[in-house]
Parts: C-alpha cells; structure tokens; sequence
C-alpha cells in the first residue's frame, strides 16, 4: 500500500532549505520526494501547512565505524 504526503513543507537538515514537496510512502519505507500525484498512491493525506523531514536523522551527530 502506497500513502502520499500531499503539499507539506520539506526541510532539507544540512541546507536548512525549504521546498514544498510530496512524499510517496510504501510500507515502512519512503519511495520518494518529489512531484509525486494521486495516481501514484493508494491513499493520500493532505499535510498542507506541516513540515516534512524525509529520512530525518541529526545531521550533526557524530557516525562512528568500528575498525
């Protein structure tokens, strides 16, 4: 099943740019951020006036790798 975020505000965390944008949902996963339509999606929730942070994580966390 296939949920579209329609019409929020996209913050991009290393930019600090702010774009309007749809997000295409697809299970747990997000398949996309972009000009995503009705067409694409099983269901849809109008999000207009909220902000989206795709794939959010703390861009000013320190990524550690063992090795």
């Amino acid at each position: 099943m296939k949920l579209l975020l329609r019409g929020g505000t996209a913050v991009n965390v290393f930019t600090g740019e702010l774009t309007a944008q749809n997000v295409l949902i697809g299970g747990d996963r997000i398949l996309g951020v972009g000009d995503y339509t009705e067409a694409d999606a099983d269901s849809v929730c109008d999000v207009s006036g909220k902000w989206l942070c795709p794939g959010f994580f703390d861009g000013h966390a320190p990524l550690c790798a063992e090795g």
